[in-house]
């Protein structure tokens, strides 16, 4: 098989060893090994960080990641690490990832080794090493590239190993470390970071280039595959709300089963946060969050906001249609009921 599934930046443990994220990443899993065989794939390379937290993993993320490599058993995995990986910042000896090497279809690259597929070779370079010591057809790496960005929130890596020189010793050159999905080509050489997984944080916010790579060894081509099935990251201004530019529909949408925030980008009552709140929270938010921009603050002095696009009444009909509960009609009325009597 000429083709390779290549993903990167998984962070399994991520928000304090959420439960919550574990199935997230699951999940991804799930989808993940589907595609794969869907494309008839047995190889898959990950460009490290599998784990997030490098000086302590929880029991229950270790058992996750059991989990994890099982979902997998049916490939021959490549892994590299990255620095999330390494117990000391550059020293690849000790590591939790080490511990996978006793699965017979798991191959962990403590130390950079080149290995053939059928006519090409490939360099397995992970973290703390320099891939420039090397010659391959194709480098999988861990490493910053200068002037490639770690996210959208940041301006272009300015250190790392530059590109001409990385380019002068491979033709194709797959990295994980930033989060941000990027590909450049020059002429028939490219780099290409895969990114992370799946949203992770809100610098990944409105970020929908997440999933994974198919490389072909025997035409050099690459195909992306998008994950559509994970949760997304999405904040929204205060004053955007209250203008209207966003449709019910629009914003439960955005809400459901995501991350939402709202920026707080003018002065609000305590009594309009709470009323906000609770509307963005009747969607179903997978988290929400309030954000304050520049000082701006709860105020008594500033008149209610009118919420433009929430008509109280409106959601709760539109939010109980989307329930999954019989005798609808005679919930909605009953709720209305005692919306009505609370405000008077």
């Amino acid at each position: 098989m000429s083709k390779v599934a290549i993903f990167s930046d998984f962070h399994l443990g991520i928000k304090q060893d959420s439960a919550i994220w574990h199935e997230i990443a699951l999940t991804w899993c799930d989808w993940f090994v589907s595609e794969v065989k869907k494309n008839g794939i047995d190889t898959v390379v990950f460009l490290g960080d599998f784990f997030h937290t490098r000086n302590s993993i929880s029991a229950n993320t270790l058992h996750v990641a059991s989990k994890i490599l099982d979902k997998l058993k049916d490939f021959k995995v490549h892994i590299i690490l990255g620095n999330h990986d390494l117990y000391y910042a550059n020293e690849p000896t000790i590591s939790p990832v080490n511990l996978f090497q006793n699965r017979n279809n798991i191959t962990v690259y403590t130390k950079p080794e080149i290995v053939n597929f059928g006519n090409k070779k490939a360099l397995f370079c992970g973290w703390g090493y320099d891939p420039l010591e090397f010659k391959a057809d194709v480098l999988f790496t861990h490493a910053e590239i200068s002037l490639f960005k770690y996210n959208m929130d940041v301006s272009a890596c300015e250190d790392g190993f530059k590109a001409s020189k990385l380019l002068s010793n491979f033709d194709i050159i797959y990295s994980g470390h930033f989060h941000l999905r990027q590909e450049r080509k020059w002429d028939d050489k490219r780099i290409i970071y895969v990114g992370n997984t799946f949203p992770m944080d809100h610098s990944d916010t409105y970020e929908t280039s997440k999933g994974f790579d198919i490389f072909d060894f025997d035409t050099n081509t690459s195909i992306f595959v998008e994950n559509t099935i994970s949760p997304r990251f999405y904040k929204v201004k205060l004053s955007d709300l209250i203008s209207g530019k966003w449709s019910y529909e629009e914003l439960n949408k955005c809400i459901k089963n995501n991350v939402f925030k709202i920026i707080i980008d003018r002065n609000i009552t305590l009594t309009d946060t709470n009323t906000l709140s609770g509307i963005i929270n009747s969607l179903n938010p997978l988290d929400f969050s309030l954000e304050w921009e520049n000082g701006k603050n709860f105020s008594q002095d500033v008149s209610e906001i009118e919420l433009k696009a929430f008509d109280m009444e409106d959601a709760i009909k539109k939010y109980i249609e989307l329930l999954d509960i019989p005798n609808k009609t005679e919930v909605t009325d009953y709720v209305l009921s005692l919306y009505k009597k609370a405000q008077d």
